[in-house]
């Protein structure tokens, strides 16, 4: 269940600030590795000026050695981070860690172990997202709030709980 909310929190990817370079530089490296089995790219545009406000990698692999590679790296940018958890339980493994360059872009990366031999890569970054809840939010108000996802989707609204 667990396993299942962090997947459809963290559907999302690309680069952010020097803080996750580390993370950002070893994401580039593996996407078309061979060690990887799909890659989903997705991205939403603010639809007055065209501009990416979200996008989102989704890589599907099943080399532990590329796991054990993203764990440290997480491990060892935690300190740079604003948010950082971890679940080790058996064959189902959590890492999420989250970089705020404060001038509004937030980058979150979750490592999904979703079963012994699979695992899923995720980056999920908001361009420009605006700081404090939107105005009037409240769950299940028209601002789309929904307590599954903790994401409010009223346009430009990026309100994000984790």
């Amino acid at each position: 269940m667990i396993r299942n909310l962090f997947i459809l929190i963290a559907l999302l990817i690309p680069t952010l600030v020097s803080a996750q370079n580390q993370l950002a530089k070893l994401v580039s490296s593996i996407e078309d590795s061979k060690e990887v089995n799909n890659v989903i790219y997705t991205e939403n545009r603010d639809p007055s000026t065209r501009k990416v406000i979200k996008s989102t990698r989704v890589i599907i692999f099943s080399d532990k050695k590329l796991a054990k590679r993203l764990i440290d790296t997480i491990k060892k940018e935690r300190e740079k981070a604003v948010s950082y958890k971890a679940t080790n339980e058996y064959n189902s493994t959590v890492y999420q860690i989250e970089f705020d360059d404060n001038k509004g872009n937030i980058a979150r990366y979750s490592l999904i172990q979703d079963s012994p031999s699979t695992w899923t890569f995720s980056v999920q970054t908001f361009y420009n997202a605006p700081r404090g809840n939107c105005k009037g939010h409240r769950r299940n108000s028209s601002c789309g709030f929904s307590s599954g996802s903790r994401t409010c989707m009223t346009e430009g609204c990026l309100y994000i709980n984790m």
